[in-house]
């Protein structure tokens, strides 16, 4: 209804009068249609759900793949525990890092080894690199595919669907244009053909 409402304004004012006309485009069937689709928030929702289901069969599609992961971590600690864990998981523990040089025999059972209970701030980083290939799923992956895919058909069709609906709205306010452009000429005729009545009447009385 609005798509009629708007051609048949824009008609109705195009044939209203040469300053008016120059205006106003006047628009074949082919050209009212794309621009139709062009601006229908109809067509724009519709299209949006097929590329959505584009994207959700790509995605199925692409967990069959390996996926390949790497991270880097990285840290610096004083913390005694931290540090001597790290140089432990690096295999890089050293005699020193006891406090060997401050053992100075079994007198110095009691002491307090400083490399071990405030060592000095130590760097570690972590790289990992893993890498994931599903083999077998139980069918799961095959599912989501299927899925997917009938997703994207029905995607399709509801976009034709809405295409053909839309067109269907173009063409009947088209031809709702062009019926109220034919009455209008019709009018205009009869206005005529009374205006020349009425002049022969006056010409008549005249007489």
């Amino acid at each position: 209804v609005n798509i009629r409402a708007t051609l048949t304004a824009c008609v109705l004012v195009t044939m209203s009068g040469s300053a008016l006309a120059a205006s106003v485009q006047q628009l074949d069937f082919r050209q009212a249609v794309e621009k139709t689709f062009a601006a229908s928030p109809t067509l724009d929702a519709s299209r949006s759900d097929l590329r959505a289901a584009q994207g959700s069969a790509r995605a199925a599609r692409g967990s069959r793949w390996p996926r390949l992961r790497a991270s880097l971590s990285a840290s610096r600690s004083n913390d005694p525990l931290a540090v001597f864990g790290d140089k432990l998981r690096q295999r890089g523990v050293t005699f020193q890092d006891f406090g060997a040089g401050q053992f100075t025999g079994p007198d110095a059972l009691g002491v307090a080894p400083d490399a071990l209970n405030y060592p000095a701030p130590y760097s570690n980083f972590d790289t990992s690199l893993e890498l994931k290939w599903p083999i077998y799923d139980g069918g799961r992956l095959s599912a989501m595919v299927s899925a997917a895919q009938a997703a994207v058909k029905a995607a399709q069709k509801g976009d034709e669907a809405a295409r053909q609906s839309v067109l269907l709205l173009v063409i009947r306010a088209y031809e709702g244009v062009r019926a109220a452009a034919a009455h209008l000429a019709v009018a205009r005729r009869g206005e005529a053909a009374a205006q020349a009545d009425l002049a022969s009447v006056r010409q008549h009385f005249k007489q």
